[in-house]
């Protein structure tokens, strides 16, 4: 089978990714969240359950991890330019995670379909569920990377 590899990050390059999948880029489910967060950064989320997911951190002092509402997620923001890379989130102690294909180099999110997804109704265990079901299973983040 076929992988494709997406890569990119923040404007400034403190924080790069690469996220391997088996899907084509027109294959990919793309989400945008509703919640006045991502709606401010007009993220378009990707994730594969089977796809893997690196991010690379130049400098860790420049990383924000912001969290809100139920703090379940940590929202990978760069303090030096303010893009939001990715979101990850730990779940009995196995880290999952979103791409924000707004920030990818290789693929342009603006020309693929995505859907709307809203979860202010949902419980904090339905979203952690959720997230186990759907989100990139394998995350890793380094920080100090060059």
């Amino acid at each position: 089978m076929n992988t494709t590899t997406i890569h990119g990050g923040c404007h400034c390059g403190n924080l790069r990714f690469e996220f391997t999948t088996m899907r084509s880029p027109s294959a990919l489910l793309v989400r945008a969240c509703r919640c006045s967060f991502c709606h401010k950064h007009n993220a378009r989320y990707s994730v594969d359950p089977h796809g893997r997911l690196e991010v690379r951190v130049r400098d860790p002092g420049e990383l924000s991890r912001y969290r809100f509402a139920g703090a379940t997620a940590d929202f990978l923001v760069c303090r030096q330019c303010g893009v939001l890379c990715a979101v990850t989130s730990e779940i009995d102690g196995h880290l999952y995670g979103a791409l924000n294909l707004a920030t990818a180099d290789n693929v342009d999110d603006r020309v693929l379909p995505f859907e709307y997804v809203d979860h202010d109704d949902e419980s904090d265990a339905e979203q952690l569920a959720q997230r186990q079901r759907v989100w990139i299973r394998e995350v890793v983040v380094e920080l100090g990377a060059d």
